[in-house]
């Protein structure tokens, strides 16, 4: 009987151990649900922001300082039965591939800003070039202003000197033709100052007693008739 008692015993205790173990996984289930819920709580109240390749050296340091003090609190509250056994291949090889990965994003970075420096250069070279052309280009414009200042000096001097020939020469001519020439110069005169005002007022109108003189001009294309009426003259545009 005592054997039978002994029996029943053993039975029970596997039946009690078999639905302790199940109440323990569902409590199991139930902190990893919530742990899962916290995590997720964290992450939507975090600004998630990635590096980008401009990020400079120090902040990149600061964030992995950062990063590893919040790791070793992880870590020193976690249950160590989830986390990588120390001094095995997986651990070590897991360890070399992160390490691994972090020299290839550093070596990209690095690529990246030997590219940024290189276009800077490139950049800098040519604005230089712009400068060195425009500077040239400054120079050949005050070089030709000045020669196209003196060109036009001695022009000026040249045409004065003609214009003063012109006017003796024209004067001994009038003074041959029209002996005491008054009536001439007085329609000169009337011509200049009708050319000074301009407008409809160009033109001014022929008399009978300067009709020689008009004719003079127009044969020496000084004078033009009105192209509607022949009764008005005016200088010519020179």
């Amino acid at each position: 009987m005592a054997s039978n008692d002994e029996d029943d015993v053993d039975m029970n205790s596997v039946e009690f151990t078999l639905e302790d173990t199940y109440d323990h996984l569902k409590d199991l289930k139930h902190k990893r649900e919530q742990k899962i819920k916290k995590m997720i709580d964290i992450i939507k109240n975090n600004e998630v922001r990635k590096l980008e390749p401009n990020t400079p050296a120090e902040e990149i340091r600061l964030k992995r300082f950062r990063f590893v003090q919040s790791m070793r609190k992880f870590v020193a509250l976690e249950q160590p039965q989830n986390l990588p056994v120390p001094n095995t291949p997986d651990f070590y090889a897991d360890a070399l591939k992160e390490l691994e990965d972090e020299v290839y994003a550093m070596e990209e970075l690095d690529k990246i800003t030997d590219e940024e420096i290189a276009d800077l250069e490139t950049d800098i070279a040519y604005m230089e070039k712009k400068k060195s052309a425009f500077e040239q280009i400054e120079e050949t414009s005050l070089n030709a202003a000045d020669s196209e200042t003196t060109n036009y000096e001695a022009e000026m001097v040249v045409t004065k000197r003609l214009f003063q020939e012109v006017k003796k020469d024209l004067a001994t001519v009038v003074e041959a033709l029209f002996p005491g020439n008054v009536g001439f110069q007085e329609l000169l005169c009337v011509l200049t100052r009708a050319l000074s005002k301009g407008g409809d007022d160009l033109y001014i109108d022929v008399t009978p007693n300067v009709l020689d003189f008009v004719n003079f001009l127009h044969e020496a294309a000084i004078i033009q008739f009105h192209p509607n009426d022949g009764t008005k003259i005016k200088l010519i545009n020179l």
